[in-house]
């Protein structure tokens, strides 16, 4: 709410950094215990609150992929691979996709 009354405080941005490495590692930790569910309920939050994080959209994407929401799946890491064009998994994962949600 107080973003939304002063959208241009500089402070806000550390708190968005912040907020997008505790749900990056929460998620992270949620994958690591199998609950993919909450995995990606988290790393969604750090895709809101790091945008540009590569590796967060990298591993929102595997998270998807273990739900077999392989259209999610093939967004993040297609979203993964413009911000960082040389990310090996992410192009792994594109490729370990079924053929119907491949974009062609």
């Amino acid at each position: 709410k107080a973003k939304s009354i002063e959208p241009e405080n500089p402070n806000f941005s550390g708190y968005n950094n912040y907020l997008g490495i505790f749900f990056y590692n929460r998620g992270m930790r949620s994958g690591g215990l199998h609950d993919f569910e909450a995995a990606a309920r988290d790393l969604e939050k750090a895709t809101i609150y790091k945008p540009t994080d590569a590796n967060a959209w990298y591993n929102l994407g595997g998270s998807y992929y273990m739900l077999k929401d392989y259209e999610k799946a093939r967004r993040s890491w297609e979203k993964s691979l413009q911000l960082n064009p040389n990310l090996i998994q992410a192009k792994q994962g594109l490729m370990a996709l079924p053929p119907a949600t491949t974009g062609q």
